[in-house]
C-alpha cells in the first residue's frame, strides 16, 4: 500500500511538472554598476543564456549559464577591459544559477528565490526575486564583487561601487 502511495505522489509531481527553456537570441541578461562619482551607471547586456527551469509541486529548479563574452556595455573599450582585466573571460567564459527547490512560486506571481552562483570560479548563495510567466522569466539579485574574487573596476577617476544588480529578462518556451 506504501509503495502506491509513494508511486502514486511522484506520478502526481511528475503529472504536475512544467519546463521551460531559453529560447535562443531573444533573451538578455544585464547589469546595472554605480559608479563613483554617484552620477556615473554601467549598464552592460547580453544575449547568450541558456539553460532550463522546471516546476514541480510549485517549487523552482534550475540550472542556468550565461556567457560572459558575450556582455556589451556600448563601448568597445570598457567591454574589452570588463572581460579581460576584471572578468578574465578567458579562464572563466560563463556564470551559471543553480536554483534547487525554491519554494512557492506560482506562475505569474513574485517570489522570492535562493541560488548557488558560480560567477570568476567562486560559488556563492544569492538570493532574489523572480517571476515566472507561461513566456518568459524576470529575475534580479545582487552580487558583490569581492565576494566573487573580482577586483573592482577603476578607470580614468571613476571607480565602480562593489554591489552590482543582475537582471534576468527572457524569454521561455514550454517544453512538452
Amino acid at each position: 500500500m506504501k509503495t502506491l502511495l509513494i508511486i502514486g505522489l511522484l506520478t502526481f509531481n511528475f503529472a504536475n511538472a512544467s519546463i521551460y527553456e531559453f529560447q535562443k537570441g531573444d533573451n538578455a541578461v544585464s547589469f546595472l554598476a554605480k559608479g563613483r562619482p554617484a552620477l556615473i551607471s554601467i549598464k552592460g547586456t547580453g544575449t547568450d543564456i541558456k539553460g532550463e527551469l522546471s516546476l514541480v509541486a510549485q517549487k523552482l529548479n534550475a540550472d542556468i549559464r550565461f556567457s560572459l563574452d558575450a556582455l556589451d556595455t556600448g563601448i568597445e573599450l570598457r567591454d574589452e577591459h570588463l572581460k579581460k582585466n576584471y572578468l578574465e573571460t578567458h579562464k572563466f567564459p560563463e556564470a551559471r544559477l543553480q536554483i534547487k527547490d525554491s519554494p512557492a512560486l506560482i506562475i505569474g506571481e513574485s517570489a522570492s528565490f535562493k541560488g548557488l552562483l558560480t560567477l570568476h570560479g567562486v560559488e556563492r548563495e544569492v538570493t532574489g526575486n523572480a517571476k515566472l510567466t507561461e513566456s518568459k522569466v524576470e529575475a534580479e539579485f545582487m552580487v558583490k564583487l569581492s565576494d566573487f574574487k573580482i577586483e573592482i573596476p577603476s578607470f580614468q577617476g571613476i571607480t565602480v561601487a562593489e554591489s552590482v544588480t543582475i537582471m534576468v529578462n527572457a524569454p521561455v518556451v514550454k517544453k512538452d
